[in-house]
Formats: C-alpha cells, sequence, structure tokens
C-alpha cells in the first residue's frame, strides 16, 4: 500500500490515449 497513483491500472506512459481520459478524472478527482 504505498503510493495510490503506482497503482492506476492504466498509467499515462503506457496508454497515451487512454490516460488523457484518465488523467481528466483523476484531475478532477484530485483538484
Amino acid at each position: 500500500m504505498r503510493e495510490p497513483e503506482l497503482t492506476v491500472p492504466d498509467p499515462p506512459w503506457k496508454d497515451p490515449p487512454n490516460w488523457t481520459i484518465g488523467s481528466e478524472s483523476h484531475l478532477r478527482l484530485k483538484h
């Protein structure tokens, strides 16, 4: 149980087209 960001299912460096959608959700949830 280190960092929740490290346990992401689809990291930005793995799926650029997928991270765009995840980033928006993550940013909205984080901010």
